[in-house]
C-alpha cells in the first residue's frame, strides 16, 4: 500500500508520529515509519482506517526505480529476531495476554457475563475483576444470588436449566440484531466456578481483546509429560482441528470441520486458535467476521445439548471470534513450532501424547519451553 501511495505521487503522514516521509526519506521508515513492525498496534492497538490517516500530494510523482534504488518494496516487514515481534508472536500463541496497549481507552467500555450452572459461590468473581473498570456486570444463574459483595452495576437473571454454550450464542445473536453497542466495547463470558488451571488477569485478557480482538482466560495446557518438555500454545495446524471429533450416541461421526460448515462458518486454512474453559473476551467489532446467520446458526445448534456439539462449540469459540492471523504472522508462528500434540515425526509419542480430550486436541503447536525455537 505504501509502494502505491509513494508511486501515484503522495507522501504520507503518519499520525502515530509526528513525522512525514517522501521517496527522499522512505529509508527511515524501518525505525519509524507506521507501515513496518507493527508500530501501529503500539500506538493504536490496532491498524486504523483509511479515513484516520492523512495523505497529500506532492509536486512530482515518484518512479518505481527509486524506490527500488532504496531497496523499498512496499511491503510489510515483520523481522521475528527484533525483540518486540518475538515477544508479541508469542503473546499471540498463548491466547490471553498482549505487550501493546490501545492509546485511547476511553473508547469503549467493558461489560462481563458470568453463567452458572450450578449455585455454586461466585465472591471470587468480583476480586477477579478487581483491577478492570466494569461498566456492567450480568449473573446468569439458576438460583437467586446475594449480592452484597457485587458492583453496583451488577444485575441478575434467574434461568433455570441453561447450557453456557447457548447462553453465550443467544447473547451474540441478540447483539448482532440489537447493534446496541460500539464496536470497540468489550464483552468478558465467563463460567461459573473457579478454572482448575493456571489463567490470565481479567486485566490482561481484556486488554487482548481490545487489541487483537479476542482473548482466553485459560492459559494453553498439555498433559503431562508434554508440558514438562515443550510450552503449549492456543494454536492448532487447520486440518488436525477440523479432523476433531467424538462418537455420537447412535454411531454417527460429525467432525468440527463438518459442524463448522453446517452452521454456516468458513473452515480456516491458516492456524486456528483454541480457548478452552469457556471463559474468554471479545470485541463487538469481532462479530462482523461472519454473516448474521451464522449467529443464528450457532444458537439454533447449541439450542439441543449435546455431548459433542459442547465440544466443537469450546472449541469454535475463538475462531468464530478472532480476526484472521496475518500471512506474516502465520508463518512466523509455525516457524517457533518445534513439535506437535499427537505428532512427532512418523509416530506419536507420549511427549505428545493426547491424554486429556476436554483439555488438549491433537495439531496443537508445541514451542520450547522459552517460547523460543533458535
Amino acid at each position: 500500500m505504501s509502494l502505491s501511495i509513494l508511486n501515484a505521487g503522495y507522501k504520507i503522514s503518519s499520525v502515530a508520529q509526528n513525522f512525514v516521509f517522501d521517496s527522499n526519506n522512505i529509508s527511515d521508515c524501518q525505525a519509524s515509519d507506521i507501515w513496518y513492525r507493527h508500530e501501529m498496534y503500539r500506538f493504536f492497538g490496532k491498524i486504523p482506517k483509511l479515513e484516520e490517516l492523512h495523505f497529500f500530494k506532492t509536486s512530482r510523482f515518484v518512479p518505481r526505480d527509486i524506490a527500488n534504488e532504496l531497496g523499498y518494496s512496499g511491503k510489510r516487514v515483520f523481522h521475528e529476531e527484533k525483540p518486540f515481534w518475538d515477544a508479541e508472536n508469542r503473546e499471540i500463541a498463548l491466547g490471553g495476554r498482549s505487550i501493546m496497549r490501545y492509546m485511547d481507552q476511553s473508547r469503549h467500555s467493558v461489560y462481563v457475563v458470568v453463567v452458572a450452572e450450578k449455585c455454586e459461590p461466585i465472591d471470587w468473581v468480583y476480586n477477579y475483576f478487581a483491577n478492570v473498570h466494569v461498566k456492567e456486570f450480568t449473573i446468569i444463574s439458576p438460583c437467586r444470588r446475594d449480592m452484597h459483595n457485587s458492583f453496583s452495576s451488577t444485575k441478575v437473571l434467574n434461568t433455570p436449566g441453561i447450557s453456557i454454550d447457548f447462553v453465550y450464542s443467544t447473547l451474540i445473536r441478540e447483539m448482532v440484531e440489537r447493534k446496541v453497542h460500539r464496536e470497540d466495547d468489550i464483552f468478558f463470558f465467563m463460567r461459573g466456578f473457579a478454572a482448575e488451571r493456571e489463567v490470565f488477569r481479567a486485566e490482561e485478557v481484556v486488554n487482548a481483546a481490545d487489541v487483537r480482538g479476542f482473548g482466553c482466560q485459560q492459559k494453553p495446557y498439555c498433559s503431562s509429560p508434554c508440558r514438562s518438555i515443550y510450552q503449549p500454545t492456543a494454536l492448532h495446524l487447520p486440518d488436525d482441528w477440523s479432523a476433531f471429533s467424538l462418537q455420537h450416541k447412535e454411531g454417527q461421526k460429525q467432525t468440527l470441520g463438518m459442524w463448522i460448515s453446517e452452521i454456516g462458518a468458513v473452515v480456516p486454512r491458516a492456524l486456528v486458535p483454541v480457548c478452552y474453559g469457556k471463559s474468554f473476551a471479545f470485541r463487538i467489532k469481532e462479530l462482523s467476521n461472519h454473516d448474521p446467520q451464522v449467529w443464528r446458526n450457532l444458537e439454533s445448534s447449541l439450542a439441543n445439548v449435546s455431548i459433542p456439539v459442547a465440544n466443537f462449540a469450546e472449541r469454535s469459540w475463538a475462531m468464530l471470534l478472532s480476526p484472521p492471523l496475518a500471512a506474516e504472522v502465520n508463518v512466523a508462528l509455525l516457524g517457533h513450532a518445534v513439535s506437535v500434540l499427537g505428532r512427532n515425526g512418523r509416530d506419536t509419542t507420549m511427549d505428545t501424547s493426547v491424554l486429556k480430550v476436554q483439555s488438549e486436541m491433537k495439531g496443537m503447536l508445541l514451542w520450547n519451553r522459552s517460547g523460543r525455537s533458535y
